[in-house]
């Protein structure tokens, strides 16, 4: 008998138990860190009651929350509706913006090119990995002023951290006050 065929005779025989809705279920985790499911479902039945039933859920593979994003799990009640669900699981990525950010060299003289110093970025004494961990967008680094590093997680991590870092313009050509300042003589 097919899951169609047997909502049938549920819906036939005991509607009381026939499932006619259930409701959204959900559940948040970080990045590397199983997720918990719910417990229960809160089921409509045909015949207009409700009922909150424990889940039986799938196993998770640790790859499904071993990176951002959503998947979802499957599941079945523990009642006599046997009701397949589904949760949908968001996996949040480790927040950067308690992330240390340090640029080297952290000032520099504006000389109309534009200048992308060397990122270090440190998260609980770990130091990541450009590319992998984080991307680094530079902004206001050709003129002179105050030039902002902004970091933005990837891979299992997520958010902003930015630094910044003087500009200084670059220094004047000497000027001579006066005419005898021209010659210099060394003796």
């Amino acid at each position: 008998m097919t899951r169609a065929q047997y909502q049938k005779v549920l819906e036939a025989y005991a509607p009381a138990v026939a499932v006619k809705s259930v409701d959204a279920l959900s559940a948040e985790t970080t990045v590397g860190v199983a997720p918990t499911l719910p417990e229960t479902a809160h089921l409509t039945h045909a015949d207009g009651s409700v009922s909150d039933v424990a889940v039986e859920w799938d196993a998770i593979d640790a790859s499904f929350y071993a990176k951002t994003g959503t998947f979802t799990v499957k599941g079945i009640t523990q009642d006599d509706s046997r009701m397949p669900v589904e949760a949908t699981v968001i996996v949040n990525g480790i927040d950067l913006s308690k992330a240390t950010v340090t640029v080297e060299p952290n000032e520099f003289t504006a000389d109309g090119a534009a200048k992308e110093p060397a990122v270090t970025v440190v998260l609980d004494g770990a130091t990541l990995k450009e590319g992998a961990d984080y991307t680094v967008a530079y902004t206001n680094n050709v003129e002179p002023g105050t030039a902002t590093v902004t970091v933005t997680g990837a891979g299992k991590y997520s958010g902003t951290v930015s630094a910044t870092s003087p500009s200084r313009p670059p220094s004047p050509a000497p000027r001579w006050t006066s005419p005898s300042c021209r010659r210099l003589s060394i003796r």
